[in-house]
Parts: C-alpha cells; sequence; structure tokens
C-alpha cells in the first residue's frame, strides 16, 4: 500500500479484498463493515439520514452530451494522440499479460457471470437467479442471509466446479483444474 494511507485503511482494503470469502470483511453482514476503525468517526444513524455534510462536494460540472467520437477506433486514435502529446508511451492494448501480472490472480476463483453466458451459454439464467438474490438482499429476505449458502440454480457448479466446466467446454484438461 502507497505510504499515506493509514493503517486502518490498509486494514479496510485488505479485509475488503481477502481471498477467502468467510473471512473477508462483510461476509458476516454489513455490521461488520461498519464497525471497521476507518470508520470510527461516521455517525451511521445521522448519515442513513442524511443529515451529514460531506466533506467534499463534487463540482457541478456539466459534460458535452454530443457524440465526440463515431467509433471505437477513432476513439482509440484520439487517446494515442493525446498520450503522446504528453510525452507518455504508447500502450499495446492487444498485447499478452505478462506471466508475472497473471500470477496476481493465480488465487482468485471467480467466474463472471458473462464468462459463463459466453462459454456456456447459461448466462440469462444467472442473471435472473442473480438479480432476484439482489433483490432480496435489499429488502432483507431471510433467503438472502449471507451465513448460508444460496441454492444455485446451476445445482453444483462451486466456483471450482464451474472453472472445470468452462475447461471442459473450451476442451481443457480437467483434472489440473
Amino acid at each position: 500500500y502507497p505510504e499515506y494511507f493509514s493503517r486502518s485503511a490498509t486494514s479496510l482494503i485488505g479485509g475488503l479484498l481477502e481471498v477467502d470469502e468467510k473471512k473477508r470483511l462483510g461476509a458476516t453482514g454489513i455490521e461488520n463493515i461498519k464497525e471497521h476503525k476507518f470508520f470510527k468517526t461516521i455517525d451511521w444513524d445521522k448519515l442513513m439520514q442524511k443529515h451529514v455534510i460531506p466533506p467534499v462536494v463534487p463540482s457541478q460540472k456539466t459534460y458535452p452530451t454530443k457524440i465526440i467520437h463515431k467509433d471505437f477506433d477513432n476513439m482509440m486514435a484520439t487517446l494515442t494522440k493525446q498520450r503522446r502529446a504528453n510525452g507518455s508511451e504508447d500502450v499495446n492494448w492487444g498485447a499478452e499479460i505478462a506471466e508475472s501480472d497473471n500470477q496476481l490472480f493465480s488465487t482468485w476463483d471467480f467466474i463472471s457471470p458473462h464468462t459463463l453466458k459466453v462459454e456456456m451459454g447459461i448466462g440469462g439464467e444467472m442473471e435472473a437467479h442473480d438479480t432476484n438474490f439482489k433483490i432480496q438482499q435489499i429488502i432483507g429476505s431471510e433467503q438472502a442471509s449471507p451465513k448460508e449458502p444460496r441454492r444455485s440454480i446451476l445445482g453444483s457448479l462451486t466456483p471450482l466446479n464451474m472453472h472445470r466446466s468452462v475447461k471442459n467446454v473450451l476442451g481443457g484438461d480437467n483434472n489440473n483444474a
């Protein structure tokens, strides 16, 4: 973390980025996050009633609504020109990711619903299920309790099994997942 981050800020970020979802900050509910030492000066009741004056109020700058770039290629060409004018190096957006950078994600087991949609053709089912789950969380339904695993419409497709299934669909080796 940068030196200017406080210990409580690094603790908060580390807790939110914990790989083990059972140990992750907030895994047992929002109170876990609200009680973190980073938020010790927050009066949550006043905040929820909108009785707190924000420390920073963003400017109300308006942005143009007209289309600036006709397509993606024109936009990228404009960005490249701006980068060169600023003395920055060109970025090869199509370059392969370096193995050292890829190692940062070696412990991640998340597969996005978009990836499932594209590679397994079940994205529509997942989206409908997740939308209902999010709505249940918002309205406080008991079925959306983070302490109990939710039932998946995908059956036993845990993240590891999903990874294996995706590899199987793509023709990869299932034994090395």
